[in-house]
């Protein structure tokens, strides 16, 4: 069994859908949020950038920014 944490196979996709998820979480509280949620994604940001080829790190800062969206759109 292969090392899911260091498959590139597993890799790729989960990478593109955590920078998308973190682009979005962005781009909604650039525009809707409260400063503490533009911290929020700036912190993912800098998370998404160290997590490297971890995709169990990965998906959690994918899981993060889409609470994060979904939280924004609620708080409108």
């Amino acid at each position: 069994m292969r090392d899911e944490a260091f498959d590139v196979e597993t890799w790729k996709p989960t990478h593109a859908a955590a920078r998308r998820a973190v682009a979005e979480a962005i781009m909604q509280t650039e525009r809707h949020g409260e400063p503490d949620f533009k911290e929020m994604a700036g912190a993912l940001r800098a998370r998404l950038r160290r997590a490297t080829f971890d995709v169990p790190r990965l998906r959690r800062i994918e899981g993060e920014a889409h609470w994060l969206v979904v939280t924004t759109w609620l708080d409108l």
